[in-house]
């Protein structure tokens, strides 16, 4: 997908490549990786409620 699309006319397009994230590790996997532990937490949670009926 090129960037002059996403940029208003009379903007310059950016150049360059995107930043590095810190240590080499992408933001968004880390943040699937706590959203795939809370709904596993989740199900835990309504497991033992259901086991308690």
């Amino acid at each position: 997908m090129s960037t002059h699309l996403l940029c208003p006319r009379g903007h310059p397009s950016p150049t360059g490549s995107a930043p590095e994230s810190p240590n080499g590790v992408e933001v968004l996997d880390i943040v699937y990786l706590l959203v795939v532990a809370a709904v596993f937490a989740v199900i835990a949670l309504v497991a033992t409620g259901v086991e308690k009926l």
